[in-house]
């Protein structure tokens, strides 16, 4: 009797200490081919986050140490998007470099299931700054992404709730704030 109750006690602590560590564990990156993560974002309507990076670029490697892992992170990325590592210099991840410009690492990309770039960084972010951009991007995602909206802001679109949203996603010191403001003054409809 003393065992049976020892080896339900020891198979309960194992699933709880299991099923902890599932939950607390940073960004899950697929497997597979490009075009495999093509295929399962369109199915899924998720946006595709890429790590490109190199073995030798110090930065790849302190984000992939201390803010992939990150508890938070990987909460936000696994349930918003389809998570894939790239290195630039191995199998398909040079012709994707050279596809998507990047020359600089590490450069995280957000795709969407066409393979369009939504967005783009270049540089460290620290987790802060990480998900902070995944929010942006989430928000973003309505006017398809902040590089369509750069580019529907260059055509001349100008409905209120697209030049307010916009706004608000850009950094403070983004030029395009003041455009983006300027615009908004015009548009506003008067109040009567």
């Amino acid at each position: 009797m003393k065992k049976q109750f020892f080896i339900t006690i020891s198979t309960l602590l194992l699933l709880t200490c299991f099923s902890t560590a599932l939950s607390a564990q940073g960004i899950i990156f697929k497997d597979g081919s490009f075009d495999n993560i093509l295929v399962q974002a369109k199915k899924e309507g998720k946006f595709i986050f890429i790590d490109v990076f190199t073995a030798w670029c110090g930065p790849c490697k302190e984000m992939s140490n201390k803010v992939f892992p990150a508890e938070e992170v990987g909460r936000v990325f696994n349930e918003q998007f389809i998570n894939y590592k790239l290195d630039a210099e191995k199998g398909e991840g040079p012709a994707i470099a050279k596809k998507y410009g990047v020359n600089a690492y590490p450069t995280m990309l957000f795709l969407d299931g066409e393979g369009k770039v939504v967005n783009r960084l270049v540089g460290y972010r620290n987790a802060t700054g990480l998900l902070e951009e995944a929010q942006a991007l989430s928000q973003a995602k309505k006017f398809g992404g902040i590089e369509q909206m750069r580019a529907d802001l260059k055509n001349g679109r100008n409905e209120i709730d697209f030049l307010v949203e916009f706004f608000k996603l850009l950094p403070e010191k983004d030029n395009l704030k003041r455009e983006i403001a300027s615009r908004y003054l015009l548009h506003v409809p008067e109040e009567r």
